[in-house]
């Protein structure tokens, strides 16, 4: 289980990055100088503090997109979540010095080379009890991926 935790830590962590390079959210707190401000209130705890505070931000953005009621990449069922609060602590992966490229590069290693339907806006890709399940994370990696690649906006979700 920390294995797929970590891996959607990960997603999350560069769907992020890569969402304030291509400015569809307004932050830049991993990109930028997130870390470091956050550093001077919570110096034992910057680096989860902020990939949590930003997935907040984001959370925020695709409840915006998606509506309420739907698990996205933001809003995992809460099991999932108290799983991945709990891994966050520990998880160690680059940061925000990862360039835009880095950041594609890694999102295309997650797809597993897995091919999806390009869709802008939200998209319903699957069921919550699917979850489990790494195509899953790949899907949502795949399209993540192609958006960023070719420049426009999809918001993968579940049922």
């Amino acid at each position: 289980m920390t294995h797929n935790v970590n891996n959607w830590i990960l997603l999350r962590q560069l769907v992020i990055l890569s969402g304030e390079y291509s400015n569809w959210w307004p932050t830049n707190i991993l990109s930028a100088n997130g870390e470091e401000f956050l550093g001077y209130a919570l110096p034992k705890t910057k680096k989860s503090a902020t990939l949590h505070l930003a997935s907040q931000i984001c959370q925020v953005n695709h409840d915006k997109h998606i509506g309420p009621g739907k698990y996205h990449l933001f809003r995992l069922p809460q099991k999932m979540e108290e799983n991945i609060f709990t891994e966050l602590r520990s998880f160690i992966s680059n940061d925000g010095t990862l360039t835009q490229e880095e950041v594609l590069s890694e999102l295309r290693r997650l797809t597993g080379d897995i091919s999806t339907e390009t869709i802008k806006g939200p998209v319903l890709v699957g069921h919550n009890t699917e979850l489990g399940d790494d195509s899953i994370l790949k899907t949502f990696a795949r399209h993540y991926y192609e958006a960023f690649k070719n420049n426009y906006s999809t918001f993968p979700y579940l049922n």
